[in-house]
């Protein structure tokens, strides 16, 4: 369905529809996990949560990578790259072995950078005019094994440029503050 919906220059509302079938999507498969519906939550835009986040919904088709992006306070942004699904998913799982520190850096550079442009680089000017400090990723399928601060634009990983946050989606969201407490943690390293 969705990607009935994203194709062909899709309009706001397809893209709307998209977005919430995605996070549907993710809402169910949260609670098949848990066998329970236990997460009750209202969808939230994430301009009333943070007006300087943005929301990244990657999508792998069989044809292509789509990417939804949320900006707040402007209609949603769409582009997509022509790469099978199966070229996506294995520059993903090269990726995520290459994380691995036996394996050179070189490497693992070109297939992060791979996938920042993917997921990033056509909205970078976007990004920089909307002053975005932080990116909200959603993320389904192979892409949930990567570290997205670990992306690369060629100059600088994406936790230096932003601050990155990831969540099953922004249904999920309570916007209420974090009560500031003091807690108390221990911990320990075993060394062998």
């Amino acid at each position: 369905m969705v990607s009935l919906l994203v194709s062909s220059d899709p309009n706001q509302d397809n893209l709307s529809q998209a977005r919430e079938v995605i996070e549907s999507l993710q809402l169910a498969e949260l609670e098949n996990h848990f066998r329970e519906a236990c997460i009750d939550a209202e969808p939230q835009q994430i301009d009333r949560i943070d007006p300087h986040a943005a929301v990244v919904y990657p999508i792998i088709l069989p044809d292509r990578l789509s990417v939804i992006m949320s900006l707040p306070g402007q209609p949603l942004s769409y582009y997509e790259h022509k790469v099978s699904q199966v070229d996506a998913e294995q520059t993903i799982e090269r990726l995520f072995q290459s994380l691995n520190p036996v394996f050179s850096n070189k490497r693992r550079l070109k297939l992060s950078q791979q996938v920042y442009d993917w997921l990033i680089g056509p909205a970078e000017a976007k990004l920089a005019s909307s002053e975005i400090e932080t990116l909200v990723f959603i993320l389904e399928g192979s892409l949930r094994n990567l570290p997205m601060a670990a992306l690369y634009n060629g100059e600088q990983y994406l936790v230096e440029k932003y601050n990155v946050a990831l969540t099953p989606g922004m249904q999920l969201l309570d916007p209420t503050a974090i009560t500031d407490q003091k807690l108390q943690a221990i911990g320990a390293i075993a060394l062998r």
